[in-house]
């Protein structure tokens, strides 16, 4: 079911239900907010456009959006992801969240990638440590860390 949402004075489709489909993996996928006429239109959505405020590009993705609404580093860049982990393993944080900015062009979304760089980073502080990733959310990085 198709919404229509004002954030910051800009309107945009959200389907909420999207990702309870059967389709949809057990990942949760937020592919279905923000999304402009444009898009929704390629979706093959139909509606009286006249009864509803337009939904233009968005100019921050739901990724830029999450990051800066719940204040979790947005990573663009490997060297992004290694200075916002050892800040964080240097403060001693036990979860540390990052969101990917765009996993098909500035970040190589590859999970034992991001494994090894958080491995190096801890590494090169000196600090011992156990972690798991868990990916429940797309794009979104959650290391839970136990440190000895």
């Amino acid at each position: 079911a198709w919404n229509i949402i004002t954030v910051n004075n800009k309107s945009y489709h959200v389907d909420i239900t999207y990702m309870l489909t059967s389709a949809c993996s057990t990942k949760r996928n937020y592919n279905c907010f923000n999304v402009s006429d444009k898009k929704c239109a390629e979706l093959k959505h139909d509606w009286d456009r006249r009864l509803y405020p337009s939904c233009f590009e968005n100019d921050d993705s739901i990724r830029e959006l999450m990051a800066r609404e719940l204040k979790i580093p947005l990573i663009e860049t490997d060297s992004d992801f290694i200075r916002v982990s050892k800040q964080m393993i240097a403060d001693r944080k036990t979860e540390i969240l990052l969101v990917l900015k765009d996993t098909t062009k500035s970040v190589d979304y590859n999970l034992n990638h991001y494994l090894k760089l958080f491995g190096d980073a801890l590494d090169e502080l000196g600090v011992y440590a156990r972690y798991t990733l868990n990916t429940s959310i797309e794009y979104v990085l959650n290391f839970k860390v136990k440190y000895k």
